[in-house]
């Protein structure tokens, strides 16, 4: 390995190449087995964390493939599952797999070969949004269970019909009293700066920009005093 008792400059940069690799490894394996990672994870850390290169790269992303300590099928699988006992929709799940580098179409095809409770955790998470919303109306509960529904990543058709037949039992049981608290935090909104008709029409707009009936409106406002 000498040249007149000096180790040649290639053989050098060979080894320190080597040596590189196999500390990029065990750090690879490190970084494994405190969480696991796509195959698009590991590349980008070891391309900017270690100064190996491409060649050597490859060569630890395949040898950790080959030994099973990345899969990104089985991490596709297992995150899905992961995801949706957190009540998280498609589109969401798509969002976040692609985020760990996965390819979409493997996404795509592993959530299609999961499809097993979707309709039930879109009613799961609905509710819980039925249920920390006490004061709304119904109108309004139903709107914004969509909405959030569609920000948890589940599609528009399923949003809208989770949302319709949701149990809204407690809020409709107390529709008034949450319309008389809506138009007397309106009144004490609007009444520094308006009087008389003007007041009266703003508190109107505030219920019913809330979702509360036009009527059910009405008959509270003669209820209220209106002598600032």
């Amino acid at each position: 390995m000498r040249t007149d008792g000096v180790l040649i400059s290639k053989q050098v940069d060979e080894l320190h190449e080597k040596e590189a690799g196999v500390l990029a490894y065990r750090r690879c394996l490190k970084r494994i087995a405190a969480k696991d990672r796509t195959r698009k994870e590991i590349y980008d850390w070891i391309t900017q964390n270690t100064e190996c290169d491409i060649d050597t790269v490859n060569h630890i992303v395949e040898k950790l493939e080959e030994k099973g300590y990345i899969n990104d099928e089985r991490y596709c699988s297992e995150q899905i599952v992961r995801l949706k006992a957190a009540l998280a929709g498609r589109d969401k799940i798509i969002r976040t797999l692609k985020k760990h580098g996965l390819p979409y179409e493997l996404i795509v095809e592993k959530l299609d070969q999961n499809t097993d409770g979707d309709v039930e955790n879109a009613e799961t998470f609905g509710q819980k949004v039925v249920n920390s919303h006490r004061e709304e109306s119904t109108r309004k509960l139903k709107n914004m269970v969509t909405a959030k529904l569609i920000q948890q990543g589940y599609s528009t058709e399923i949003a809208k019909a989770t949302a319709e037949h949701l149990d809204y039992t407690r809020n409709e049981d107390h529709e008034m009293d949450n319309l008389r608290k809506c138009s007397y935090k309106a009144k004490k909104r609007y009444e520094r700066k308006y009087q008389g008709t003007d007041l009266r029409n703003h508190v109107y707009q505030y219920c019913a920009a809330q979702g509360f009936d036009s009527e059910e409106i009405y008959t509270v406002m003669d209820e209220m005093d209106w002598n600032v």
